[in-house]
Formats: structure tokens, sequence, C-alpha cells
């Protein structure tokens, strides 16, 4: 119904412009009766006009006559609209449909009616055309009057226009057709573009692939290079069906799809053939994150009975890794099995749950429920959010939530979260942590110093924005500066710990350095202010984790009420604390007042308890919750490595009513204590204290075993254990498989010796049982005669260091390392770590230095007239902890010896990325061969990831040494470049005939934040001259500041021109001593090198390659997140020819991406004759987030 509050508005609009329809003057109102009329006594009633047309919010003025003007006006149907009864006008709402208005008369007896017509609203298309001169467009429109005239509003190119066709002149320009409804009095213009030699061809016009799942299909809606963008798709013959505008696929097979233009009649017809993705169904498996919350609620449902909360990042419920807070009510015998209620991440990798709280934060006397995503995308990468659920009475928790967002990009807020009164004005303020934040406000922010932010209570609520904030900050020469990597807010606790009434609040910072040592950690304290200001801004007490120790002092905070003397105490976990990470956890007692800034040393601790053994993670959590029922606080404590008869089985540990003596005691002097139910599950991640729910007599928890196998591999679990004999009940945990990353690595080789190249591909976060989760494994389907491949099995499940975590099937090449003349698979365990001294499967018992944590790895399988061995010949580590591996290629002799190269590279080496090539060599066997003789050559800058993408480019100036691309994406030429990126050739050297010294060239484009070098591809000879070209991406080329990727064709003939430099002892020449050659212009002087993207944030060029199609090389390039096939965000890659004129479009073929979107369809790919594997690592198709392959054969 439209509200009278509506009408001046509509007819002061309706003055100057609108669909208002107004008829003949309105008579004047006769004078009101003295006294009533008898009926007898009326004229008739009479209203007109009867049968118009009104546009939606149109006006029509009714004319009523007769009776004694005391008019009443009733609409059938209501919704049509309204009579406004002091004007007689009729406003029509946006119902369209017939309605009737009847006139009646309180003094008179009668009445009269008129019917009017409420229009849909008139559209018309297309919305623009591009046409050859003498090429015609017909436009169709709905809805309106029905009364519609055509007319030029700009002619530039002589046109003609007979009614509404349109026939475009013979002069190039721009036309503007309008159609208009006279009676709406609406218009619509198609911008016309008249070009001479305009031909229409479609996208793929010699061929189309739309992927599939067992359930799902990509969708094709097709676009050509002129006309009006409107094709109407009619299935010719094939397994498929017109859908949502385009063509879907209903099954495995070819056929073909004619296309018509709606407006200008153009046709053609396209061949078309569907895939099926290559996904097998995989166990769900854990993340090995570490992290937990576990939380007392109380009797939030007043049943008499506490619940409890469990946050846990890890779950994938509606997305991969989104995590969860699951709500438990308690009962007599413990707490619920069955979460009452759960809470799942709304995005990928959002890990909802990171931190957990509760506090009436709203007044109404209900506990709410507050949680965490600290990841979370909410208009910025990982900016994270808060939701705040609010309490219901007799239950739990609102489905629906507030949501505070975080403002600063990268800055995790929500990492921790706090609840208290720090002003004392009787609400709630809310604390939240975003450990990764950085002051944006000065001049130069100090990178992840962290931050604490503060939301005042009050009887509005909180506002969206923070009130108060507290950057990580040290004392300094002139006082308290802003720190880099600080990362304060990790961890919270509030409490009135000086006892003036006020809450104050604690803030960890794990990883600060202390006395040297990286992780060592500090926590620091904010007092409480009633001043208007919530809290002091720096620090009045700060608490030093152990010297020369990465304990992570502050990885867990707590407060309570130990000892009973009306000020808060606060416990203190450092769970890495002990030179062999024992663990520690320290109690710190209130104290009035807080003035102390100098650091406090652990010794002054009143109470401290450390773990037994070495790597017990004792400290894992810790809190302060009742155990006994006498109204203090104990201490309750995880350690998740510690073990009674299990290995890594883990302990929750209670240590009731301790002595704030200054005592240490050990873990084993624990009042009680609870054993986790396997080997590995690692109880107490996260662990509460409840009290004593089952009457045992002794207090109970409620404990996260994050790796427990009960709901897959390393999936994790939450337990209610009691503290008496009754062991522990498993908790559910929602959730299915997720995330396996199946296609981040794919090729071809001959698997079984039968001559065929089979499919081989990675899924590196999936999970191998007896190894554990995110461990990775390498599958292969067996070639089938007919093209096609057979189910994938398991065919490298591991290799002789394999465990969780390690990522093994993040790379994959072909390559004959050993030169026997067989190719070899080579496979990167991406996050494999370096083992101090190698095992007896290695050749090598002095291995190769020191024990490094996630190095990476690779492995080389040799390949054999029977196939590829299962049993690794060949292993190299990665040079740096936590440098990873992340990339491979080969199939290439770098230094002319008869023997094909490898190289590998990470952007992580260092922060500034780096590259190694490893030179291919003779098996001796028997064994592993473990080598390390392969220098690595690193980025000159922080971020300039150096190695993001490898491309092997064969010997382009014939000298028998192959040269390799290597790209690096985030490098800058100048403060004016940021993110230009680079690609670099290095010249193939030390072979006969080659030359004597390392040389490198070095390609740039100086546009800003264009990423080049992000994808590259090489290889083989698109031009035809004889030379191996390049192709190389840029995936945030932006067009007026939208980052839509570009792509483009570099000649080997030009690249042979570009100036060479040499790089002695393994060091790439500085900034200011490089020699840079610009890559050619989009639309060369006399060609085409360069290819933009069609959609912003498609990431056009982040992935390209070189296919042959019978015979003839076409460039390959991959969006995605783009809409190649007219879905965007769906992904797909486009195939064009190169020609006389460059690169040709549109597309010669085209393979469009998935539905469900965001896939990442197309970010790798890997090209063979006539052939491409396209790898989509995030595809939803066969699950959540599982990822899948499409082997496509053109």
């Amino acid at each position: 119904m439209v509200r009278r509050a509506l009408w001046l508005g509509v007819l002061a609009a309706g003055a100057c412009k609108g669909p208002a329809v107004v008829v003949e003057p309105l008579p004047t109102p006769p004078d009101p009766p003295t006294t009533g009329p008898t009926p007898v006594d009326c004229e008739p009633l009479t209203l007109r006009p009867d049968g118009r047309a009104v546009p939606p919010l149109g006006l029509v003025q009714l004319v009523p006559t007769g009776g004694s003007g005391d008019w009443q006006f009733t609409v059938v149907p209501p919704e049509a609209g309204e009579v406004d009864p002091s004007t007689w006008a009729f406003l029509a709402s946006e119902v369209p449909g017939p309605a009737t208005i009847t006139v009646t008369d309180a003094s008179c007896e009668g009445s009269a009616s008129v019917g009017l017509e409420v229009l849909t609203p008139f559209s018309a298309s297309p919305e623009a055309a591009a046409v050859a001169p003498g090429a015609v467009v017909t436009p169709t429109w709905t809805g309106g009057s029905g009364d519609v005239v055509c007319s030029m509003d700009v002619d530039s190119s002589g046109a003609g226009l007979s009614g509404c066709t349109y026939t475009a002149g013979s002069t190039p320009g721009q036309d503007v057709l309008r159609v208009t409804d006279p009676v709406m009095g609406t218009f619509h213009d198609v911008r016309i573009d008249v070009v001479d030699g305009l031909t229409f061809v479609v996208a793929g016009h010699e061929g189309v692939v739309i992927p599939m799942g067992s359930t799902t299909s990509g969708r094709w809606i097709a676009r050509a290079s002129s006309g009006s963008g409107v094709l109407d798709p009619i299935v010719l013959d094939g397994p498929f069906a017109v859908s949502g505008g385009g063509v879907e696929a209903t099954g495995p097979g070819a056929g073909s799809v004619q296309l018509i233009d709606r407006h200008t009649g153009d046709t053609a017809v396209v061949p078309v053939r569907s895939v099926m993705a290559v996904s097998p169904l995989l166990a769900r498996d854990g993340e090995r994150s570490g992290q937990g919350v576990a939380l007392p609620l109380g009797d939030v449902n007043g049943d008499g009975y506490p619940d409890a909360a469990v946050g846990f990042i890890e779950p994938g419920i509606d997305h991969h890794y989104g995590g969860s807070v699951a709500v438990h009510r308690g009962g007599p015998g413990g707490l619920n099995p069955v979460a009452d209620q759960v809470f799942a991440g709304g995005g990928i990798n959002w890990t909802l749950g990171r931190s957990v709280a509760v506090g009436d934060v709203d007044g109404d006397g209900l506990v709410d429920l507050l949680m965490g995503a600290d990841r979370a995308d909410s208009g910025a990468t990982n900016n994270g959010i808060v939701e705040i659920h609010r309490g219901v009475q007799g239950a739990f928790f609102e489905t629906d939530a507030r949501v505070l967002i975080g403002e600063i990009p990268f800055g995790r807020f929500g990492t921790a979260l706090a609840v208290c009164d720090f002003d004392g004005d009787g609400w709630n303020d809310l604390a939240v942590g975003a450990q990764e934040a950085s002051d944006l406000a000065t001049a130069l922010p100090a990178e992840d110093q962290g931050a604490v932010q503060v939301f005042w209570g009050g009887p509005n609520g909180y506002s969206d924005r923070p009130d108060f904030e507290i950057f990580g900050r040290l004392q300094g020469p002139t006082g308290w500066e802003p720190a880099p990597f600080l990362g304060l807010g990790a961890s919270l606790a509030a409490a009135d710990f000086d006892g003036d009434g006020l809450c104050d609040l604690a803030a960890g910072a794990p990883d600060l350095g202390v006395d040297g040592e990286l992780d060592g950690g500090s926590v620091f304290l904010y007092a409480g202010r009633d001043d208007g200001s919530i809290l002091t801004r720096d620090p009045v007490r700060v608490l030093a984790g152990p010297p020369g120790e990465a304990s992570q002092f502050g990885r867990r905070l707590s407060a309570g009420e130990v000892d009973g003397d009306g000020r808060a105490d606060l416990l203190v976990a450092a769970w890495r604390a002990g030179a062999e990470s024992q663990g520690a956890v320290y109690l710190y007692g209130g104290t009035a007042p807080l003035d102390a800034v100098d650091p406090i040393p652990t010794t002054a601790a009143s109470w401290a308890a450390t773990g037994a053994d070495p790597f017990d993670f004792f400290g894992s959590d810790a809190r302060l919750d009742d155990m006994d029922g006498n109204l203090r606080a104990d201490v309750v404590v995880g350690a998740y490595r510690a073990q009674t008869n299990r290995s890594d089985q883990g302990k929750v540990y209670a240590f009731v009513d301790p002595p704030m003596s200054g005592v240490v005691v050990s873990s084993t002097g624990a009042t009680f204590d609870v054993d986790g139910a396997s080997a590995g599950d690692r109880l107490g991640q996260a662990v509460a204290g409840l009290g004593d729910m089952n009457l045992d007599g002794t207090g109970d928890f409620v404990a996260l075993a994050g790796y427990s196998n009960a709901y897959g591999i390393e999936v994790g679990a939450p337990f209610f254990a009691s503290g008496g004999d009754d062991g522990t009940t498993q908790l559910s945990l929602a959730g299915v498989p997720s995330g396996h990353q199946i296609g981040q690595a794919l090729t071809r080789v001959d698997v079984d010796g039968d001559g065929d190249l089979d499919l081989v591909f990675g899924a590196p976060d999936a999970g191998v049982p007896t190894v554990g989760g995110n461990a990775g494994a390498v599958f292969a389907a067996a070639a089938q005669p007919d093209g096609s491949y057979g189910p994938p099995t398991l065919f490298l499940g591991g290799h002789p260091t394999h465990s969780g975590s390690d990522r093994f099937g993040h790379g994959l090449a072909v390559s004959d390392f050993d030169g026997d003349g067989f190719d070899d698979l080579v496979v990167v365990a991406r996050t494999d770590s370096r083992l101090g001294f190698p095992g007896v499967e290695f050749n090598d018992a002095q291995g190769c230095g020191d024990a490094l944590s996630l190095t990476g790895s690779l492995w080389v399988y040799r390949g054999s007239a029977t196939g590829i061995d299962p049993t690794a010949s060949f292993a190299w580590f990665g040079p740096l902890e936590y440098g990873n591996i992340e990339r491979v290629a080969g199939g290439f002799d770098h230094d002319g010896d008869g023997f094909d190269d490898l190289v590998v590279g990470s952007t992580l080496w260092d922060d500034v990325g780096g590259f190694a090539v490893l030179r291919g060599r003779p098996y001796v066997g028997p064994g592993i061969d473990l080598f390390c003789d392969a220098p690595i050559v690193k980025g000159n800058e922080r971020f300039d990831r150096l190695g993001v993408s490898l491309a092997p480019m064969g010997d382009l100036d014939g000298d028998g040494c192959d040269e390799l691309a290597v790209g690096a994406s985030g490098e800058e030429f100048g403060r004016d470049w940021n993110n230009q990126g680079s690609v670099r050739v290095f010249w193939g050297s030390g072979g006969a005939g080659c030359a004597s010294e390392p040389l490198v060239s070095t390609l740039q484009l100086e546009v800003l934040n264009t990423r080049l070098g992000v994808g590259l591809a090489s290889g083989d000879d698109v031009d035809g001259d004889g030379v191996n070209d390049l192709i190389a991406g840029g995936d945030e080329y932006r067009v007026y500041f939208a980052e839509h990727g570009a792509a483009w064709m570099v000649p080997g003939s030009w690249i042979l021109q570009v100036p060479r430099q040499p790089w002695p002892d393994d060091r790439l020449p500085l900034d200011s001593e490089t020699q840079r050659a610009e890559l050619l212009p989009f639309q060369g002087l006399d060609r085409t090198y360069g290819l933009v993207g069609r959609d912003a944030a498609g990431r056009y060029g982040g992935s390209v390659g070189i296919v042959r199609v019978q015979g003839e090389p076409l460039v390959a390039i991959a969006a995605p997140l783009g809409g190649q096939g007219g879905v965007r965000r769906a992904g797909g890659i486009e195939l064009h020819r190169w020609t006389d004129a460059g690169l040709e479009t549109p597309a010669a073929r085209l393979i469009v991406g998935e539905i469900p979107l965001e896939g990442r369809f197309g970010s790798v790919m890997s090209t063979f004759d006539d052939h491409i594997l396209v790898g989509a690592p995030t595809s939803g198709v066969e699950g959540l987030t599982v990822g899948a392959v499409y082997p496509v054969a053109l």
C-alpha cells in the first residue's frame, strides 16, 4: 500500500517529470450542505475517466460529480494504489494489473466506478550495439502501454529508421536510437557504434568446453565481437540445455549450439563439449591449527545446570575453514553430547571461533554470546569481524547477529575478546584484539604492531567504530613508541586487578622478542578510567616472559579471584617455556596501584607451574575457573602433548586453591588431571573448568582434543572430561570434508609403462591415514583407449619423512632428471621439514645441515620401461626455515650437460622470494640420493616475490644451454612503480659453447600494481619465427583503478635483443644496477601484443600457457575469478591465435568456468599437444571446496 506521506513528493515530482497522467481540470468542490440532503434530493454519482492506463507510481486525477460532495473512495484490489480524499487523485502502486475505483457519498445512496490498468514498468533492449555500416538493429521492449515510438536522438552515421527498425549509415560513429513510450513518459536509449570492417564472431567460435560435476554444470553465456550482445542459444544436438540465459551441460559428450543475435539477426553455430570433473572423494581431515577456545557460560537457559561453548576455527560447515562455535547445555551427568546450537563461519578461511566471550552487553539481564572471526574478509582482506548474538530468555542465543567489522586490512580484528565495565558507568564495554593491525593514521605505520580496539557500552549499544584504540608500543628513548611485529591483542583478559571498582585490561603480545629471543612474549596491563577515557593509553604494568626463551608468554590470559583479597588475579600461559618446550603458567596476584612499567620477571609471579616432560606444551590453554564450588577461582591448564601411556594423548590439569606464595610446582603436583582418550588426540588444545557437574566429588572440564581422529583424520573433537574416574565423553563436531586442494598441481606421465600418458594430480591438503591432516597425496588416473581417463586412485601416499601438514603434492613436474631416457615424476611437499640427519632410506648419512622447520622438500620418482617407480630415488630439502617450496618446473637443460634440470621457487624465502636450479645427475643408489648442492638466488627487496612463477624457455640463442624465465610480481624499480613486477630471463651457461658466466635480462612494465610475472609460460614458438616465445601475465593490471589483469605475448626474437648483464655469486643486480627493457605495448607498431581482462578482479593473466591444437600454437590465458563464459567469479580460460595482426580476438576457443563459483578454475593449468589439464583447487562441484581437475581434450 502506498503511504499518504508520499503524496506531496509524488505530486511535486509529477509537476516537472515522471509518469503522471492528468485529465480535465479539477472542478470546484460544492459548499458542504448545512443539513444533509435526503437520498431523493441527490444527483446521481459519476466518476471519470474510465479505462485509462497508469504507469507505476503514476497519477490519475479523478473527477467525481453528483451527490452531496461528501465523497469516499475505495480501490480494489487495495494494493493497486490509493486515492487522496482531499485532491481526488489516484496514485498507482508498483503492482501491475487492473484496478477498480469506486466513489460513494456518505449522505447519498448509489455509487460510481471506473476501471484503470496499472502498467508494468517499461524496459527495452539492447543497451548498446556495435555493427558494420548497413547493419540492421531492431530493438524490443516489454511492459509499458504498448504504444512505442522510435526516433534518432543522435545520428552520426547517416542512419535510416523505418518504424523502430534501424539501419546503420555508411559513416563510422556513434548513433543513439531512442525508444519512447509516450503514455509512460519514459524512454530508453540504445547506443550504436558503427565501425568499418566489423564482423560477427563468437568468442570460442572454434569450440567451447563446459565443465560439469556429478550434479552441477558450468554455464556458457555467449559473447560476440559485434552485434547487440544479446545472443539467444538453441541447442542443435548433444547433452546440453538452455538454462539461466546460457547453455549448460546435462551429461558428458559433444554437440553444437546455434546462437542468434536477438536484435541484429546475426547467427553462428559453435561446437560444444562437456568435460567431467575428476575429484576423488576423500576423508575429512583437520588443519592442525593448535587453536581453540573452551568457555564456561554459566546457566544460560535457566535449567539449573552450567552450560559451555567450544570455539574451533577449523571445521568446514558451510565454508572450508570457516570455523564454528558450539553451545552445549549442561545436565545432571555433564554436557549434552550433541550441541544445542552451532554457529558457522560465513566464508572460506573466516576462522570463526578464534575468540569467544560472554556478557550482558545490552543491559537486558541476559548474557550474550560474542565470537570473533579474525580472518573474515568483510570489505577488505583479513580485516576480521565480531558477531554479537543476544541472549534468549529460557533458551540460548539468537541466530541473527549484530556484526562489528574491523577497519584495518590484514588487522585480524577478533583475535581476542574481553567484556567488562572499564569506566564504571554500569554498562559492559567490549575490548577486541586485532593482532596484526597497524596504526594507519601514522605517517609510517609499524607493521603488525597489533591493537586493542574498545567499544564503549551504553543504552544505545556499541557504535560501529571503536571509541578507543591502543596500538602496540614499547618504551623507547622518547617514551612509548610504535613497535613492529609486537602482535598486541593476541590474547585479552579483563577484571579489576587493582581493586578500585573499575575493570582493567591485560593484553598479550606472545610474539614479542625478550632478551633477543623471538616469541619470548610479554603482557601489558591498562587501567580502567572513569574520566571519559575508558582506559589508560600507555601500559601501567608490564609482565615479561622467561628470559632467553621463545616461550610465547601471553599466548593465553585468564582473570579470576584466587586468593579472596578483593583484587582479581591474572594467569598467563607460556606453552613453549623451558629448554624443550615443557611449558609453564604463571599466576600474578592483583595489586594496587598498577604503576610498574619496568618489565616484571616471571620470578615475581605469585605462583607458577611447569610441564613435567619435554614437549608437553603445558599451557596450550589455561584458565581460572572455580572447580570446587568455593567461589574462588582455581587453575585449569591444558598440555596438549603431555602423555601418561599414549603418545601425544594430551592432558588437562586442575590445581585447586593454589597457594599465592611464590612457589613453583610441577604439573605432576596437580590436584587432579584427565588424559586424552587416544594416542595423538592432543587433549588440552583448549580447556575450561565447569565445577563438579556430575557430582562425583571432583571438578569437570570441557576440553578440545585438536588432533583426535574421532571425526576424521586429525579433525579434532571436543570432550566432556570428568575429573573423577569417569574419563571423557565425546561431544559433537559439525562439519564435512573440505579444502583438499585437489588440482593444485597436475601433469601427465606414463605411470604404468604402457606408452600412454596418464593423468597425475596432487591433493596437497588431503589427510592421509596414519600420517595426518594436510599430509598430502598424489593420485593417478590411467589413460583409456578412447582418450579419456579411468577412475583416479592413490598413487603416491608419502615418502620416508612424510608427516601431517607436509602438503605433499603441492607441486608436480616431469623431467628426465637422471638422464636415462625415461621421464621421471617430481613431487614437491610444500611445508615438509628438513631432518637434522637422514634415515636409513637415504644414502647420505651426513644430511644437509641442521633440522629446519617448514623448508619444503622435493622428491624424484624415476621412470623406466615399466612406468614410474613409486619409491623415491632423489630428495632435496628447501634451504630456509619457514621458506616452503611453492613452485617447481623441469624439462630443460640449463647448463648443457645432457641432464634435465629442475627449478624450484618460493616467494617466502627471506620475505624476498627466490629460486634454485637443481642440476640433473645420474642415480647412484641404492636408496634415496639426498643432494644439497643447489645454490639459491634471492630477490633484492622485501616482497619482491621472486620465484612466483617459473618458465623453462628452451634454447633461445642456440648455444646448447636452455634459458629460464622467473617472475617477481612484487618487484619495484623506483618508488613510483608500486608492485609493477618484473620478469627475468636467466641465460643458460656453463656448457660447451654456452656463456662462461651467468647472464640475466630484465623485462618490466612501468605501470604500477600490474604484478607482471605472476604467470609465465614458454617453451614453444608462437609467432613461427623459429625462436620460442614467452607469455607473461600481470593479474592486477588496472583499468580506471579496477584490477582487470592483462597478458602479453613477448617474442623470443625481441628477447634476444634485450641487454644481458652478469650476476656473479648468485646475486641479482641491485635495482639501481639493473638494465631493464620495457615490454612491447599492447598495441605495438605492427600488431597486438597484449590483452586486457574483461572483468574487474578476475585475475586475468594469473595463469598462462601455450598449447598446440592440431599443430597450431594457441596462447592460453586464464582468469581464475573472471567470467570468460559470461558468469563472473566462475573462472575460465581463453585460447587465442597469433596472426599477422598479433593476438586475435575474440578467442578462438573457450573453456568456461564452474558453478559453484570461486573454485579458482584455471589458476593451475598444464598444457600438452591437443590437451589442457585445468585445476580448480577450491572447486565445490564435488564437495565443500575440495578442488577438482578437468582433463580437456581440444
